[in-house]
C-alpha cells in the first residue's frame, strides 16, 4: 500500500516553485506543517500533499483549517491547477462562425464530438484547450481551434473568443485527444441540443451562453 504522505514532499517543492498558490487563506486556511501534514496523512489513510501532475495540471490535496478555537474543523480539499496558467497562459474556449460560404452555412458553429475520458463517452462541445505559456490569449485560441478541426480562424476578439473561420485545412489534435469528427452547426440547433441535454458540457454551454448574449446585444444597437 502507498504511503498517504508520499506526495508531501512535492508538495513542498510546488510552494517553492509557485508561492502564489499558498498564500494565506481568510476562511480556509492551509495547513503548511511539514509534520503535521505527515501525521495527519498517516494516521487518517488520507493522500496528502501533490498527488498527481502532468504537461497540463497539478492536483493538490491541502489539508485546511475552518473556524477558531475549540470550534476548529481541520480537513483535506482538493483542487486541481493549470500548469499553463501558473505560468501565464490562457485556458480557452473557442466559438468559431462560418465566414466563408464556401466552407458551409454562414454564421453556422464549429462543434467537436470526441470522447472525454471522465465520462467514458462522447461529447458534442466547442473545440477548447489548456493553456500554453508564452502564447496570447487569442493566438491560443486560433492554434486549438485549428488542430482540433482544421478550421483557419481570423479576427479572435475578448469577452470569449470568437473567430470567424476562414479556412481549412487537415486538423492536427494532441496525440491524446480522441476527436471523432467536426460538426457546423446553426445556433439555434446548438440551443435545441443544449435543452434537450445533449450537449452538457459546462465549457460549451457558458461560451455560448455568453456569445448569445453579446450577439443579441450587437445586433440590438
Amino acid at each position: 500500500m502507498l504511503d498517504p504522505a508520499a506526495g508531501i514532499e512535492a508538495y513542498f517543492e510546488a510552494l517553492a516553485e509557485y508561492p502564489r498558490l499558498f498564500e494565506p487563506r481568510r476562511y480556509r486556511r492551509l495547513v503548511l506543517d511539514r509534520a503535521r501534514l505527515v501525521s495527519y496523512a498517516r494516521e487518517h489513510g488520507v493522500a496528502l500533499g501533490l498527488t498527481f501532475s502532468n504537461d497540463y495540471v497539478l492536483v493538490l490535496v491541502d489539508l485546511v483549517e475552518v473556524g477558531e478555537g475549540p470550534a476548529t474543523i481541520v480537513h483535506p480539499y482538493f483542487r486541481i491547477v493549470s500548469r499553463g496558467q501558473l505560468l501565464g497562459g490562457h485556458n480557452v474556449v473557442v466559438v468559431a462562425t462560418v465566414a466563408d460560404p464556401k466552407l458551409g452555412n454562414v454564421g453556422d458553429i464549429v462543434m467537436v464530438e470526441q470522447e472525454r475520458h471522465a465520462l467514458g463517452r462522447l461529447m458534442l462541445e466547442l473545440p477548447r484547450g489548456f493553456a500554453e505559456p508564452g502564447i496570447g490569449l487569442e493566438a491560443n485560441a486560433l492554434k486549438e481551434l485549428e488542430e482540433e478541426t482544421g478550421c483557419l480562424g481570423a479576427e479572435p476578439r475578448l469577452h470569449i473568443v470568437h473567430a470567424s473561420v476562414v479556412g481549412r485545412r487537415e486538423r492536427s489534435p494532441e496525440i491524446r485527444e480522441v476527436i471523432t469528427r467536426t460538426l457546423l452547426m446553426p445556433a439555434d440547433m446548438i440551443w435545441s441540443k443544449i435543452l434537450s441535454r445533449e450537449i452538457k458540457d459546462s465549457y460549451t454551454l457558458e461560451a455560448i451562453g455568453i456569445w448569445s448574449r453579446l450577439s443579441t446585444h450587437s445586433t440590438s444597437r
